[in-house]
């Protein structure tokens, strides 16, 4: 090979290292302005894609990796944009398999675990141990990262699922966490002016999808809240909108159950027409958490607003759809039989479609109905004693908050 050639190989090699530990230094301090810098002045050359996405040795870590372990939200935005731009994965594993999702869930960093997200990384990676993001995250009790993650519904479970004793081993903890519905909240960046306004825009843009598309609520329709314990421990809300501009009765029977504003039923007895006190009678990993009847209790009962059954008031568009974690849907035993009884979705179930009629969807409180699913059975049959234990409609933000 002739000299020239080898002379440039060097100097495009030491170009590269030293590319690449600037890189890494100035990701691990944090220091925003000094990256946005260096990225602005790298664009053009070819070599930078290979310093972002390609280690220096076998058990290097890479700058964005660098940048979510240290909880640097601003660096890993700003690399996010680069690896977004060149086309370059999200999810490069360390030697430890770690994702920056990982590293980012276990430092608490929300804002980064949200960015992550929304560029498409992989909530449910696994590191080398097995760890989840989420997993990770509640260890160190970062409920803001944990409500984040699981909003995204997990594939079916193939490890062990952690048993009710051992959830309710520490009611304290796992109340907190479960406490802890949180609103997705500002999703606006506190950015100096060491970034441009291109780069400020898209980094505000991203963010605020990412929130509208997990929380947004509609127009006219009404939101209820429920209120769960676990033998007797408060676990947490679950805040829901109701589809009253799509099968109104449907969702009018489901609100004014949840206001209790009816009274007793003259004809049931004079049982009361609300969920307050009712138990969840079934809950079914990966499939339902059920409730509603509160008649009997034990899932043969229920009564509707209406007397008696009505009837399935139709399956079109959204009433027609099982989407994933958090619809709600009405429980019933066969054709035109629905009642009080209602369930929630805890993935996607696409063979209740055409079947039950889904008349709401959960907006937060994703955290609980996880922590819920942890008591569940095969059978359907609670490892603990789970009640509705209040409920009622949101009529405005201060009325419907998440913990």
């Amino acid at each position: 090979m002739p000299a020239l050639a080898l002379q440039q190989q060097a100097s495009m090699a030491e170009s590269a290292s030293g590319t690449r530990a600037l890189l890494s230094a100035l990701s691990a301090s944090g220091d925003a302005g000094g990256l946005r810098r260096l990225l602005c002045e790298r664009r053009s050359d070819p070599l930078l894609a290979a310093c972002l996405a390609e280690p220096e040795h076998a058990r290097s870590v890479l700058p964005l990796h660098e940048a979510a372990d240290g909880g640097h939200s601003l660096c890993v935005l700003l690399l996010l944009l680069e690896h977004i731009a060149a086309g370059l994965s999200v999810d490069p594993p360390t030697a430890v398999q770690a994702t920056p999702l990982h590293l980012a869930a276990r430092a608490g960093d929300a804002l980064s675990v949200r960015a992550l997200l929304f560029a498409k990384a992989d909530p449910h990676a696994r590191t080398r141990k097995g760890r989840l993001a989420a997993e990770l995250a509640s260890e160190r009790k970062h409920a803001h990262v944990l409500d984040e993650l699981l909003a995204h519904p997990p594939p079916p479970p193939t490890p062990p699922r952690p048993s009710a004793a051992a959830l309710c081993a520490g009611p304290r903890n796992a109340c907190a966490l479960c406490g802890a519905s949180l609103a997705d909240g500002d999703a606006s960046l506190g950015i100096g002016p060491q970034m441009c306004a291109r780069d400020a825009s898209m980094l505000h843009a991203a963010c605020r999808a990412y929130a509208a598309r997990r929380a947004e609520r509609t127009p006219g329709r009404p939101r209820v809240w429920l209120d769960f314990t676990v033998d007797e421990q408060a676990l947490g809300r679950v805040e829901a909108e109701l589809f009253a501009d799509v099968v109104p009765r449907t969702a009018e029977n489901f609100r004014a159950l949840c206001t209790g504003e009816l009274g007793p039923s003259a004809q049931f007895g004079r049982v009361p027409l609300h969920y307050a006190g009712c138990a969840v009678h079934r809950i079914v990993p990966g499939f339902v958490v059920q409730s509603g009847d509160f008649t009997l209790g034990n899932g043969r009962g229920g009564v509707s607003i209406y007397g008696g059954k009505f009837e399935d008031e139709s399956f079109a568009g959204l009433a027609g759809d099982h989407f994933g974690l958090g619809a709600l849907s009405m429980a019933n035993s066969g054709p035109n039989t629905n009642g009080s009884q209602f369930f929630i979705t805890l993935g996607r179930l696409p063979h209740l479609n055409g079947k039950h009629v889904v008349f709401g969807r959960v907006l937060r409180g994703f955290c609980v109905l996880k922590q819920l699913e942890l008591l569940g059975s095969a059978s359907g049959t609670p490892a603990k004693r789970v009640v509705i234990a209040a409920c009622g409609e949101a009529r405005d933000e201060s009325s419907a908050e998440s913990g």
